[in-house]
């Protein structure tokens, strides 16, 4: 993106337009274009954050020249780089070189040791942000420039006193740029460093992420990069630092760590429970029959007829039961019937089982609408409805619940009501903050609803709780699902 006359280096002063990235590489020489095109494709792939390179370019007058460029990835909040932020500069004799002062993105107006103006660019909509004006450490078009940029940029001095600060900036940690000129970021911005500033502060240049407060008190997450600043002799003038916020990123990173370590953990007290359910319920029912047969084997003539038709009796009830809990361990861990005839079927089934093990009233009511569903949509119907009666009967202490299910073309709808105790506020800010303390079973279902492009929303109150599930239906979906049945 051009702004202001890019003539001084790139002989463009006829251009009016925001220029693109194929007009500014045709200027440069064919022998050297690889190499340019290079340095900005490793900078967009983020395999180097900053870069620079010397090339020739045929103005459109004709005359050819050689410039120097150094670059600045840009970095959207997401971490990816979108745009390059630049500096150019003509290079009369070859020989020559732009300090690096002058190669920084902001500064005194700058040229080279033989007297060429440097132009400042923007790339990615690349090339230049040229400007003419003399005298201002940040001139007003580098400073709107720099404006542009979703992250924060500003300078700090010598002696550690902010210069300059973006729009960015104010956007970021919420003081304005007359609020923080002149003074020391360590009097606000309270930085946690990973190392000790003094060290960093030796650095030429640095990358690490920083703990550092806003002016409303929160702690947020940067990924930043420090530049020294240096003038024609050498001496340091200052840094540049460029933080990207990656506070979400942080957070749900964390939640999906914290999410990862308590499925585990829940894995594990599955596992603890089904193994409880075999010891107590099959184990003693394969121990009475063991004793039965036992009895059995002995002689003959020490057992009447009478007591061995009693022993075959029980041995036999006591395999109908062992194939009884079978069957219901397995149907709860995954019911056949959501399978074989789909969710409607599988959720009659397991309301009336639910019912008659909790002594709670459920009030079920399916549209009359209702068939077949893609398979994924049903299993993630049914987890909801298994998780949210659970919940009725372990926390609500409600004598009753409601279940409505609705489906037309566009979606289908899951609404389960309880009237019981309902859900404490720091509970359900904690559901809408994604944090843990709503618990695992309702970010599970909520994850389980958001793979399908859907949304799980959480009511509580005095008077019980509600959760309404809403997911999108396609009918090429449904098509494929039906044919594949």
């Amino acid at each position: 993106k051009w702004s202001g006359q890019p003539d001084q280096v790139f002989g463009l002063s006829s251009w009016r337009s925001p220029g693109v990235l194929e007009d500014w590489e045709a200027l440069i020489d064919a022998v050297d274009r690889g190499k340019v095109e290079q340095e900005i494709q490793d900078l967009l792939t983020g395999k180097k954050s900053e870069g620079g390179c010397e090339y020739r370019v045929r103005r459109p007058s004709g005359q050819r020249v050689w410039v120097k460029s150094r670059f600045q990835a840009m970095r959207e909040v997401d971490g990816r780089t979108t745009r390059l932020l630049a500096v150019s500069g003509e290079i009369r004799e070859h020989s020559s070189t732009i300090s690096p002062a002058d190669a920084q993105l902001i500064g005194d107006d700058a040229s080279t040791e033989s007297g060429d103006r440097l132009t400042p660019q923007r790339t990615g909509h690349p090339a230049a942000a040229c400007e003419s004006d003399q005298g201002d450490a940040v001139t007003d078009a580098r400073a709107r420039l720099l404006d542009l940029a979703n992250d924060a940029i500003f300078i700090r001095s010598s002696d550690n006193k902010i210069s300059y600060w973006n729009a960015g900036a104010e956007r970021l940690y919420g003081w304005t740029k007359s609020e923080v000129l002149g003074r020391a970021p360590a009097d606000f911005l309270k930085t946690e460093f990973p190392i000790p500033f003094e060290e960093l502060s030796r650095r030429e240049r640095w990358e690490g992420e920083l703990r550092q407060r806003t002016r409303d008190g929160g702690m947020i997450v940067v990924s930043s990069r420090w530049s020294s600043l240096r003038d024609q002799e050498g001496r340091l003038t200052g840094w540049l630092e460029i933080n990207t916020d990656m506070t979400r990123q942080k957070n749900a990173e964390a939640a999906a760590r914290r999410l990862s370590a308590r499925l585990l953990q829940m894995q594990d007290e599955e596992r603890r429970r089904i193994a409880r359910e075999l010891h107590d319920s099959l184990g003693q029912y394969l121990t009475s029959l063991k004793i039965n047969q036992d009895l059995l084997s002995r002689d003959e003539s020490s057992m009447t007829s009478e007591r061995r038709r009693t022993l075959l009796q029980e041995s036999l009830e006591i395999i109908d039961q062992c194939l009884t809990e079978t069957r219901t361990i397995s149907h709860l861990l995954h019911p056949p019937l959501l399978d074989e005839a789909g969710f409607a079927s599988a959720a009659r089934w397991f309301v009336d089982g639910f019912a008659q093990r909790s002594g709670i009233q459920v009030d079920l009511e399916l549209d009359p609408d209702l068939g077949r569903l893609p398979t994924e949509v049903e299993i993630a119907l049914f987890r909801v409805l298994q998780e949210t009666l659970t919940n009725v009967h372990r926390h609500s202490g409600s004598a009753t619940a409601e279940i409505r299910l609705q489906i037309d073309a566009e979606s289908v709808q899951l609404e389960v009501c309880d009237r019981g105790l309902g859900i404490s506020q720091e509970q359900l800010r904690g559901f809408r903050r994604a944090t843990p303390e709503v618990g695992i079973g309702l970010a599970g279902m909520r994850e389980r609803i958001r793979e399908l492009g859907g949304t799980l929303e959480l009511r509580s109150g005095s008077t019980g709780t509600t959760i309404t599930v809403i997911v999108p239906l396609h009918e090429q979906a449904i098509a494929a699902s039906d044919s594949a049945r």
